[in-house]
């Protein structure tokens, strides 16, 4: 009787061993799919802040050249003034 008991421990204990391996197979495997997930969508909002700070960057070139223009149209309706007042 002690000999069948120990030997239906030993088959139990057996049995939850492989299924303890074969759950954690399975959530590692879980596991590695949302990490290569998050490492898909990190990569796509990188490569979107990237893009977001190419167009900050072109606008502020941009909002310099428009001042330039400004002060340049500025200048110009000033002489276009004076030259009036000349005449």
């Amino acid at each position: 009787m002690v000999k069948e008991l120990k030997a239906m421990t030993e088959a139990a204990g057996k049995q939850l061993k492989e299924v303890a391996a074969k759950e954690i197979g399975e959530i590692k495997a879980v596991g590695q799919e949302v990490r290569a997930q998050f490492n898909s969508r990190f990569a796509q909002y990188d490569q979107l802040l990237e893009g977001i700070s190419r167009a900050g960057q072109k606008l502020e070139g941009l909002k310099q050249e428009l001042q330039k223009y400004e002060a340049l149209k500025q200048t110009l309706e000033s002489h276009a003034v004076a030259s009036e007042a000349v005449k």
